[in-house]
């Protein structure tokens, strides 16, 4: 490092009272001095010195450092999308380090190519798009790199998939298929009822629900996705399925999914679970004998296409479900309206084929 020594004399006419005031303002103004011209060298060479650290050029570095922000957090959620999305850029690029100036809106869609030829399907691709967008925009906010709006092309929205709630007959059809026997089933089958009966309640907050958090006739309880506070009450047919499972969880827990372990394991052991009540329920549905296919996320889809059955407002959906804006309800709501549109064009159809055939008479 270079380095420049400078020495000053001043001096004042003797008798001066004033002579150790001025001295004291002197050292401060030059001390100021030096830092202003110490500041504004460094930024008018920087492009004729040596490039800064790796961490503030490297977009995996900052990527993976961020997910150890986000476990160290405990939103291991979160951490788990970061590795996923970084890992599938890792294997496009095939190098490291990857220069932030590198990601472009071009780099952004032939990666988006790049995926759509390895057969992820749309919504895959938004969801490693809007997790490797959330990384940069953070670097973009530490300073580390100039926004160039390298996803402002990408598509980052949700397609919409087949229709994944269930009808009321069916459920019917579940609350009398008899499970007595299998035990696993049972609580599989119970899990999903439950969830319907307390406003589409989410497999991971149903996990993760204590006594504490049953105050009277009512649950409440924080999305751990959102963090947002529900309050459902409790109807009969729920509290039926509480009383069935109580203190069967050495944990503390009302249901016998988790142990009591680090926040860390509790995570890993509810993914895991996850996995086995999906694979239950596919075995409900075969149980059932019906073409609708029962998963985690059924029962949530199922409260939502009911409630809007009944009237119920998107607005009053969108607060019972937890969501944070209205937009993530809607998604959930254009199946059951395409559903509808699609039977007011059969009936229309089918008026006009037995008009037609009168007429032939």
């Amino acid at each position: 490092m270079n380095s420049i020594n400078i020495r000053f004399e001043v001096s004042f006419g003797t008798g001066s009272e004033y002579d150790a005031e001025a001295l004291q303002k002197i050292q401060q103004e030059l001390a100021t001095t030096v830092k202003r011209l110490q500041a504004q060298y460094t930024k008018n060479n920087s492009s004729r010195t040596s490039p800064p650290p790796k961490q503030q050029t490297d977009f995996f570095q900052f990527a993976r450092a961020e997910t150890e922000n986000m476990t160290k957090a405990s939103r291991f959620n979160t951490a788990r999308n970061y590795r996923t999305a970084i890992a599938r850029l890792h294997q496009y690029v095939s190098f490291s380090p990857l220069p932030f100036h590198s990601i472009t809106p071009l780099f952004i869609d032939n990666f988006e190519k790049y995926l759509q030829n390895q057969g992820c399907n749309l919504n895959t691709i938004s969801c490693y798009l809007r997790t490797l967008r959330a990384i940069y925009n953070k670097a973009v906010e530490l300073e580390l790199t100039p926004q160039q709006s390298p996803f402002i092309r990408a598509f980052t929205g949700y397609e919409n998939t087949r229709k994944r709630g269930i009808p009321k007959l069916l459920i019917r059809k579940l609350i009398s298929l008899d499970c007595s026997k299998r035990p696993t089933l049972q609580l599989a089958k119970d899990l999903f009822l439950f969830s319907i009966y307390v406003r589409g309640i989410s497999f991971v907050d149903i996990a993760f629900l204590k006594k504490s958090h049953i105050y009277g006739n009512y649950l409440t309880y924080y999305r751990r996705k959102t963090h947002q506070q529900i309050t459902v009450k409790l109807e009969p047919p729920s509290l039926e399925i509480l009383n069935r499972y109580a203190d069967t969880s050495q944990a503390g827990y009302l249901f016998p999914i988790l142990r009591d372990t680090s926040p860390a394991d509790n995570y890993r052991e509810y993914r895991y679970q996850l996995g086995v009540y999906n694979k239950r329920l596919n075995k409900l549905s075969k149980l059932l004998g019906d073409q609708y296919h029962l998963s985690s996320y059924v029962s949530r889809h199922t409260w939502a296409s009911l409630a809007k059955e009944q009237g119920i407002s998107v607005s009053i959906i969108s607060e019972s479900l937890g969501h944070t804006s209205e937009k993530t309800t809607r998604i959930y709501m254009k199946a059951l309206e395409k559903q509808k549109l699609d039977q007011a064009n059969q009936k229309l159809i089918n008026r006009m084929l037995v008009t037609r055939k009168s007429l032939n008479k």
